[in-house]
């Protein structure tokens, strides 16, 4: 089963459906013709090369929930340290907070103090987001201007910000779209999907890991006296909040206005302690960028291997140290 299913991932099986589908808007594939589709003999080299599509895809597959769990983690602790402020309430009670050692235990107060916001630790600042961030606006490069497109810097619209990093885009510009229709988004910046049909849904946010630009549908939020994890994982805290904040434009579009998004509040901790507790988020948050990064690459070698599969251009001398590597 497993050579079957590899064979019909093949870029040759795509594109023998392709030429042989019918219809028009739905598209089909006669049975006649899906049967008539020729599978080559599963030969001990075309195996190895199943062992080692099969080790990649496990490796991918680790990868991903590895992130995922790793994710979930960082979420539940930026709740706990700066939402629910646990470590301040244990210690306000007199007891010793669980889970971390005892310096990272000293960067807690013992005590909490009135604010607009209700009780917060000592010494910490509650204030606007707008307050701790600087808030750009993206666009759109004219079509038809040709210098402006093809380059090398991502075009991060809401459909492609689905992971925590906006380090994927269908479309790239050149530096000469910079300020002709879009905004640089800078290594760092919190991107937060404002306007599309999907916002009534989600409030989609993402972190810049290299230079970006963005459409009119994305708000970038360049961190100034906010660690950037800590700005990233406060936005996801808040995503729940934020879409019940979304109001209708035209067509049922959703659109989260800036002065909302802008008037949300953060509790934040003075510069030096954000960040030393920043540094947790930075370590997951960089785990996380690695195994994207890996995941890349394997999804390239995957991608390179799998039309060898019918072509049987893979020796057996050359796919066996592939599968012993991924396995």
């Amino acid at each position: 089963m497993d050579y079957l299913y590899w064979v019909l991932r093949t870029p040759q099986y795509r594109q023998y459906c392709r030429s042989h589908s019918t219809g028009t808007t739905n598209l089909g594939l006669p049975r006649e013709d899906w049967l008539a589709f020729g599978v080559p003999d599963p030969t001990p080299a075309r195996w190895l090369v199943v062992n080692a599509l099969n080790a990649l895809d496990d490796k991918i597959e680790v990868n991903r929930r590895t992130s995922e769990t790793l994710e979930t983690m960082a979420r539940a602790l930026f709740k706990s340290w700066f939402v629910d402020f646990d470590p301040v309430r244990v210690k306000a009670e007199g007891r010793k907070p669980t889970g971390m050692d005892a310096e990272t235990a000293k960067l807690f107060p013992a005590e909490f103090v009135k604010s607009d916001l209700g009780p917060i630790p000592k010494g910490w600042t509650c204030d606007s987001l707008g307050s701790w961030v600087t808030a750009l606006s993206g666009g759109t490069p004219s079509k038809a201007d040709g210098l402006l497109w093809g380059g090398e810097l991502p075009w991060i619209s809401p459909k492609v910000m689905t992971a925590l990093h906006a380090d994927e885009a269908e479309a790239f510009v050149t530096a000469r779209a910079i300020d002709k229709g879009t905004r640089l988004a800078p290594v760092g910046s919190t991107l937060v999907m404002v306007r599309g049909m999907g916002l009534h849904q989600e409030v989609r946010v993402s972190q810049t890991r290299r230079e970006v630009t963005f459409n009119q549908d994305v708000k970038a939020l360049v961190p100034k006296g906010i660690e950037p994890s800590l700005l990233l994982f406060a936005l996801l805290d808040a995503q729940d909040e934020l879409l019940t904040k979304v109001e209708s434009s035209g067509h049922g579009t959703g659109k989260l206005p800036t002065e909302i998004l802008l008037g949300h509040r953060l509790v934040m901790p003075p510069a030096e302690v954000q960040m030393r507790l920043g540094a947790y988020f930075d370590a997951i948050n960089d785990r996380i960028a690695s195994a994207r990064e890996e995941n890349r690459t394997l999804t390239a070698v995957r991608d390179l291997l799998l039309p060898r599969l019918l072509s049987g251009e893979v020796k057996v001398r050359g796919a066996e140290p592939l599968a012993e590597a991924v396995a």
